[in-house]
């Protein structure tokens, strides 16, 4: 566990790659109505944490997979869904709807897809 006030180096590499990611996302908001620009910041920065920490989820799931296994006393257990899996799936769904907001926002002559950012996503 971290100490107060000291970050481990996987924080640090996660801070670093979701600063990465904003910065790639920023342009999208350039032009912009000065109205929608603070709401499409904040869009961008959380679509930057979700594409990250759907990354690092989606490492966790291949080398643990979607299941954990439970025991609830003596004669129950098996395997139920792992948090990791249900998270993924959560910030997945919260993360397309983003996307959709951020795009709904934007001036006609730019637009994202999902399959743009799934894309950058997944490179």
């Amino acid at each position: 566990m971290e100490k107060l006030g000291r970050k481990s180096n996987l924080t640090l590499q996660k801070e670093k790659e979701i600063e990465s990611k904003k910065q790639e996302l920023l342009f999208l908001i350039e032009n912009m109505d000065s109205k929608r620009i603070k709401v499409g910041a904040m869009l961008v920065e959380n679509i930057a944490f979700m594409s990250v920490t759907l990354k690092y989820l989606r490492d966790h799931i291949n080398r643990k997979g979607v299941k954990e296994e439970y025991k609830n006393g003596d004669n129950q257990f098996g395997y139920k869904e792992s948090i990791e899996s249900r998270q993924y799936n959560t910030i997945m769904k919260n993360y397309l709807s983003s996307i959709k907001q951020l795009n709904e926002m934007l001036p006609e002559d730019i637009t994202i897809t999902d399959d743009d950012e799934f894309n950058n996503f997944n490179k």
